[in-house]
């Protein structure tokens, strides 16, 4: 019963998800700036979440340029987004979600994220 609610859930969350650019034009959730080198920070985000289960299930995600240089680390749920971009001397990490805030899954992909930094 419990596996029916979550793909009920998915599947309303993912009727209402927006673009890309709609959910990074509502600002990050959080951002984290490192002195690591952002071609290393964004692999290991994509390692990271790559290695994660949540509710028992493996997401696709990949990595890609990110517009105006870095790279974005994408579920393909598009449900979170780290982008992950050169600043001056430090890397900065933008972490976006779509779906109205913080969720249980989002904390999830944060912890994940915060051992890159």
């Amino acid at each position: 019963m419990k596996v029916m609610a979550v793909l009920i859930a998915s599947v309303l969350l993912a009727a209402c998800a927006s673009s890309m650019q709609e959910m990074k034009d509502r600002g990050p959730v959080e951002s984290f700036s490192t002195t690591k080198a952002s071609q290393g920070v964004g692999e290991c985000i994509l390692f990271a979440w790559q290695n994660q289960a949540i509710a028992g299930v493996h997401d696709a995600v990949v990595i890609q340029p990110r517009q105006g240089g870095g790279q974005s680390v994408v579920n393909d749920s598009l449900r979170e987004v780290a982008d992950v971009y050169k600043s001056g001397e430090t890397t900065k990490v933008d972490f976006f979600t779509n779906g109205g805030g913080r969720s249980w899954v989002s904390e999830k992909r944060l912890t994940a994220l915060r051992t890159c930094l």
